[in-house]
C-alpha cells in the first residue's frame, strides 16, 4: 500500500520544505500539499520549491479548486510542475471548502467540476479547448497528468469513477462511499484502475483518550455533516449548531491555529467519549502497531494509498513523520 502524508503550508516555507525533505526521506511515497488561500501559502508555489527539494515522491496537489483558480491556470501551473518532476505530479481538485466559504465564494457544483476537468485534462492533452466560447490552446504542454477528484456525496463520487484518473475520500463512512465508487463503475463501465486515495488523521499514542481530545473540532464537523439523526444511531445525542462555524482569528473549525482553544470551544457539543469513538472508528489512533494494522484495514474499502494527517494546519507534522517512519512505513509496506 501506497503511504501519503499532508504538509499544510500555513508555516514559513523554510519549516514546510525541512518537512517535505523529511518525509521523502522516512519513506512516504506522496507528499500531499492542500490548499485554502487565506490560510495557506500557494499550493503551485510550494509544490514547485518541494520538486526542487526532492527525487522520488509524487508531489500532490490536495487538493485545489476552481474556487481559486481558473482551469486554465490549474493546467498551466501542472505542466510547470511535470517539467520541474517528470512522473511524479498529481493533481487533486475538489468542491472547495474552506476556500470558498472563507472567501465569500461558492462551492463548485458536479457540473462545474465536470466542465472544469474537461477544460484542464484537454489542455495537459495538447488538444484545443473551448474555454468562455474562445478556442484556447496550451503551449509546450508535457501531455496528460493523474488528475484526481475529492468527492464525499454521491453526485461527486459517480463523477469521479466516470472522469477522474483517481478519487480522494475521507474515512468518515467509508462503507458508504466505497459502495456507492463500486455501484457508479459497474454503472459506467468503468474498465481502467480508479486509484483511490483514503485521507485520515493517525496518532502513534498509548493514551487515546488525552490526544482524542483534540479532535473535537473536526469531529464538530462531522457531526454537522451527518446530523443529529445518525448522531442518534451511533449513540450520541447532542444539540447542534448551523452553518460553518469561523473563530475569532479568521480560521475555521477545520483548520485550527490554536487547537486546544478550537478543542475547548468544540466541547461545548462533542462530548469526550464521543472523542475516544471517533479517534478509534473513524481516525486511526493506537500504538504503532495498531495504527499499521488500521491504515491496512482501509483496504478492505478499496485503498491504493492512505494519506494520513496529523489534524493540524499550522505546525509541520514532523512528529508524525517520525513515528510513522519508525514502524508504521515498513509494515504498510511490507
Amino acid at each position: 500500500m501506497r503511504v501519503a502524508v499532508r504538509i499544510p503550508p500555513g508555516i514559513p516555507m523554510g519549516e514546510t520544505l525541512r518537512a517535505i525533505e523529511l518525509a521523502e526521506q522516512a519513506g512516504f511515497d506522496t507528499i500531499s500539499i492542500p490548499e485554502s488561500p487565506t490560510l495557506f501559502r500557494d499550493t503551485f508555489i510550494t509544490l514547485g520549491l518541494a520538486a526542487t527539494r526532492t527525487t522520488t515522491a509524487t508531489l500532490a496537489a490536495t487538493v485545489t479548486s476552481f474556487v481559486s483558480h481558473d482551469p486554465i491556470n490549474i493546467a498551466n501551473s501542472a505542466r510547470t510542475l511535470a517539467e520541474l518532476a517528470p512522473g511524479r505530479v498529481r493533481i487533486g481538485i475538489g468542491a472547495g471548502d474552506s476556500s470558498s466559504f472563507l472567501t465569500g465564494r461558492k462551492t463548485t457544483t458536479t457540473r462545474e467540476l465536470r466542465q472544469g476537468f474537461g477544460i484542464v485534462s484537454g489542455l495537459l492533452a495538447g488538444e484545443p479547448v473551448i474555454v468562455r466560447g474562445t478556442k484556447v490552446r496550451l503551449q509546450d504542454p508535457t501531455g496528460p497528468l493523474p488528475l484526481f477528484l475529492a468527492a464525499d456525496g454521491p453526485k461527486n463520487l459517480a463523477l469521479a469513477a466516470e472522469i477522474a484518473d483517481g478519487v480522494i475520500t475521507w474515512s468518515g463512512e467509508l462503507g458508504r462511499k466505497a459502495s456507492q465508487l463500486a455501484a457508479a463503475q459497474r454503472a459506467h463501465g468503468r474498465t481502467r484502475p480508479l486509484h483511490h486515495v483514503v485521507t485520515t488523521t493517525a496518532c502513534v499514542t498509548d493514551d487515546i483518550a488525552h490526544d482524542a481530545w483534540f479532535l473535537k473540532p473536526y469531529i464538530l464537523r462531522f457531526a454537522q455533516r451527518i446530523g443529529s439523526a445518525q448522531l442518534a444511531e451511533l449513540g450520541f445525542s447532542t444539540e447542534l449548531p448551523d452553518g460553518n462555524l469561523v473563530l475569532a482569528d479568521g480560521v475555521d473549525l477545520g483548520h485550527p491555529r490554536d487547537l486546544a482553544a478550537a478543542a475547548e470551544f468544540a466541547s461545548r457539543w462533542i462530548s469526550d467519549d464521543f472523542a475516544v469513538w471517533y479517534a478509534t472508528n473513524v481516525c486511526c489512533f493506537g500504538t504503532s502497531g495498531e495504527v499499521a494494522a488500521k491504515l491496512s484495514a482501509l483496504s478492505e474499502y478499496g485503498a491504493d494509498e492512505v494519506q494520513v494527517s496529523d489534524g493540524s494546519s499550522f505546525r509541520a507534522p514532523t512528529r508524525l513523520i517520525s513515528e510513522m517512519a519508525a514502524e508504521v512505513i515498513p509494515r504498510l509496506h511490507g
